[in-house]
């Protein structure tokens, strides 16, 4: 999306409406005033759905691009003014220009991220609520929903390495923000609040909680869909063509996230420090052993396995920027030493994430009690 708003501003000076076009547009505006009778709107959200909802989106995104609101609401969260805008326009446009099948499997991924994006910041920030925590869930299991459409229909087609690279596109855009998404609802488990603040920490705690179960739920799915699929192409003959110019492109692609994921790093190391940086180093040079592994499965003839493998590098590179971002963004530290569930072996084992334990909120004293019987003590600060 950050790349779509460059090349606007590019083109924006040089759009030009017709009258015919400013005509009509005036006209729906005018009618939807007319039609409200002026009434008081009930929030900021509202207005801009009364404002904006009779414009087709394309022509709203640019009444709004020229004022510089649709570049603000880029940064906007649910539960805030301009997150309809958000949604309703500047996404509805991107997904509009999204000509190609690829394309519209892609601008899904990129929906993905965006709303675990800002689940992470809802939670930093303290303002995850049962409302917002709807919203996001609700956008990321469409857009999750949508890419394993397109992965189902990639693989009935026969269209074996496509669905395999497409899911594994979904993992990687799901994994890493599962484990900023612990980390934010770690750091906020660890706050001593004042007394009055107590109350609220607990149910921020609990929302959290929910929120990270059902990204891991939404994670869970996407491997085992990834793990079906890549034994498949393991599978596959070979001499297959098609196998073998999709496990030469993923490996290409390997080399250029890599190389990409070292330049993230260069740019934020400050932000990183030398022990976190040192770690993020080791994870991109376990993604260069990997490729190399790659390679020398296709030089073997084996371009299912290097197909698989150079997926792994490509997920494992870009997780180093996910986490990176955390830290210079958030600033959060994704300690990978936490008891985070093992994903790819509930998947292939066939197990369930378990529930974590919700605090009983309705406890008058220091001590509560967890869903599970056991008794917390929620400490206060002074």
């Amino acid at each position: 999306m950050e790349e779509f708003f460059k090349k606007l501003n590019k083109v924006k000076s040089g759009l030009r409406l017709s009258d015919r076009k400013k005509d009509e547009i005036r006209g729906s505006i005018l009618r939807a005033m007319a039609e409200g009778e002026m009434a008081p709107v009930a929030s900021p959200a509202g207005f801009w759905r009364r404002f904006l909802r009779p414009v087709p989106a394309l022509a709203a995104f640019l009444i709004l691009a020229v004022s510089g609101t649709a570049f603000a609401a880029e940064k906007s969260l649910p539960g805030e003014s301009l997150y309809w805008v958000k949604i309703n326009v500047n996404e509805k446009v991107a997904g509009t220009l999204a000509v190609s099948a690829e394309a519209k499997s892609d601008w899904q991924v990129a929906k993905v991220e965006r709303r675990l994006d800002e689940a992470a910041e809802l939670v930093t920030k303290g303002k995850l609520t049962d409302e917002t925590q709807a919203e996001v869930e609700s956008g990321l299991e469409n857009s999750a929903n949508a890419v394993q459409i397109d992965v189902d229909e990639l693989n009935s087609s026969g269209n074996v390495t496509a669905a395999a690279n497409l899911a594994s596109r979904l993992e990687s855009a799901v994994a890493s923000r599962v484990e900023v998404l612990s980390a934010v609802s770690r750091n906020v488990f660890a706050q001593r609040p004042a007394p009055k603040a107590a109350l609220s920490l607990i149910q921020t705690k609990n929302i959290s909680s929910g929120m990270v179960l059902r990204a891991q739920k939404v994670l869970q799915k996407t491997v085992e869909s990834r793990i079906k699929l890549e034994n498949k192409v393991a599978e596959t003959v070979s001499s297959s063509v098609e196998v073998k110019s999709a496990a030469e492109a993923q490996i290409r692609a390997a080399v250029k996230t890599i190389k990409e994921s070292r330049n993230y790093l260069k740019k934020n190391m400050k932000e990183l420090g030398p022990n976190a940086t040192a770690a993020v180093e080791a994870e991109i040079k376990a993604a260069e052993a990997t490729t190399k592994d790659a390679s020398a499965k296709a030089e073997a003839g084996l371009y299912g396995d290097s197909f698989n493998l150079s997926n792994g590098a490509i997920r494992a590179a870009e997780k180093t920027q996910v986490i990176v971002g955390a830290r210079a963004n958030l600033n959060v530290d994704v300690d990978e030493s936490a008891e985070i569930p093992d994903v790819e072996k509930s998947a292939t084992s066939g197990a369930a994430f378990s529930a974590p334990a919700r605090t009983n909120v309705s406890s008058s004293d220091d001590n509560t009690k967890t869903d599970t019987g056991e008794t917390q003590k929620i400490e206060i600060g002074d």
